[in-house]
């Protein structure tokens, strides 16, 4: 595997020391994907991670999501950031989804302890029970089911599962990314089946 060509982008300073140097590429592409300006390996494959989170948001936003169910900027918040399961945080995400008529039982994130080491403790000496509103990506995963009923292509009994929702909302989010057309998911992301 070859060593992408990154470059020093940006130097954090403490007064005259560098403390840290930063390194990336940047492609700046027009609105007809022509490469007009870069910097180091624009080949490079890297992964967005929770950086794309405010891209996975911004078609919720475009689409007239945030007036459609009344969502205040602190909700949008935190569905364009990880988070650290407080209980605030909880309780906002607690409250997207009180808007949208979902629940936790609809995210596909997965449980983990919250990072925050407080409340980490606190429940585990309380014997609080987790949820999937604890999970860092939560916020991201609750904007998304805010997100896909707005789509024209969601707007059918059958796309109003949750499942479907997910499918067309990355899809539709894939497209924003990456400026391309909406390829569908040979599988949708559906909940494992009891056993």
């Amino acid at each position: 595997m070859q060593t992408p060509d990154y470059v020093p982008l940006v130097e954090v300073t403490r007064g005259s020391i560098v403390e840290s140097v930063h390194y990336g590429a940047i492609a700046v592409c027009d609105t007809s994907g022509r490469l007009v300006h870069s910097v180091g390996d624009t080949d490079a494959v890297t992964f967005l991670r929770s950086s794309a989170k405010p891209f996975q948001a911004l078609p919720l936003v475009e689409r007239c999501g945030m007036e459609r169910f009344n969502l205040t900027e602190r909700e949008l918040a935190v569905m364009c950031a990880s988070h650290y399961g407080t209980d605030d945080h909880v309780n906002i995400i607690s409250g997207i989804q009180q808007k949208l008529g979902v629940t936790a039982d609809d995210l596909l994130c997965g449980m983990h302890p919250p990072f925050d080491v407080t409340t980490a403790e606190r429940m585990f000496k309380n014997n609080e029970t987790n949820t999937p509103l604890r999970h860092d990506c939560s916020g991201k995963h609750t904007g998304m089911l805010a997100h896909c009923p707005t789509l024209p292509c969601a707007m059918t009994a059958q796309a109003s599962t949750p499942a479907c929702w997910r499918t067309a909302c990355c899809a539709d989010c894939q497209s924003k990314i990456t400026w391309t057309r909406p390829t569908p998911f040979k599988k949708p992301f559906l909940k494992p089946s009891p056993r």
